[in-house]
């Protein structure tokens, strides 16, 4: 089984004429189409200097490739689906009737929430290590969990099939950078996919994103939305 850039790539290629912006900052890069659907993805800190007229040869091994790769499948799948449900994932799944949970990926508002539910999730996150469980132990953590919190940068980074494999526990795709596809559920243990679609031609996202700016400042912008593994679509 292929993993979920590869196979889109395979399935529906990559067209550079129907980006009708590209804009890269250094939280998250920005794709509209040409239909005026909007993608996102994080760069995980790296501001990339690239245009349209870089990306005729795309190398699914290259970082920056794959994170333009993730938005622009972000802004053709996320619309696709009309039978999304809520997408706040604390109000949907039940994470007290869970022994043991896993994050990948910290996410602070979740953990606090969590925490007024007294879960406390045993955190992975390679770039805070203040925070983070030593990744060396992440496999056996994940063998133990029956629930897993797991950041949609996995996607692009090439660890997601990885971890599934890995866990033994339901996980939760989660963040803006989701592909919501039920591709996604191929794969081991996954149950919900938890992301964001924006209005089409909202120039304003693309802005607070050029200026360097965060989820806080741009997810306001956009709905929260979800898909379930019962659900089916492209």
């Amino acid at each position: 089984m292929q993993e979920p850039l590869s196979y889109y790539y395979n399935k529906i290629g990559f067209d550079i004429s129907k980006i009708k912006e590209l804009i890269c900052g250094e939280r998250y890069l920005a794709i509209m189409l040409t239909t005026g659907e909007i993608g996102v993805c994080a760069t995980l800190g790296k501001k990339f200097n690239i245009t349209k007229k870089d990306l005729t040869n795309i190398n699914l091994n290259d970082f920056t490739h794959r994170t333009i790769l993730n938005a622009y499948y972000n802004a053709i799948l996320n619309y696709r689906n009309t039978e999304f449900i809520n997408g706040d994932m604390m109000n949907i799944v039940d994470f007290k009737s869970f022994n043991s949970v896993v994050m990948i990926g910290y996410f602070k508002p979740i953990v606090e929430k969590l925490s007024k539910i007294n879960v406390k999730p045993h955190i992975f996150d390679l770039r805070d290590k203040q925070i983070s469980i030593s990744i060396e132990k992440q496999p056996e953590y994940l063998q133990n969990a029956d629930a897993v919190i797991l950041t949609a940068t996995s996607l692009f980074n090439n660890t997601f099939a990885d971890i599934c494999k890995h866990s033994n526990g339901d996980i939760f795709v989660l963040g803006p950078s989701s592909l919501i596809s039920p591709y996604l559920f191929k794969f081991n243990k996954v149950k919900y996919i938890f992301g964001s679609i924006f209005k089409p031609f909202d120039k304003e996202v693309l802005d607070i994103i050029g200026k360097d700016l965060g989820t806080r400042y741009f997810l306001k912008l956009g709905t929260k939305v979800g898909l379930g593994q019962s659900l089916e679509s492209f």
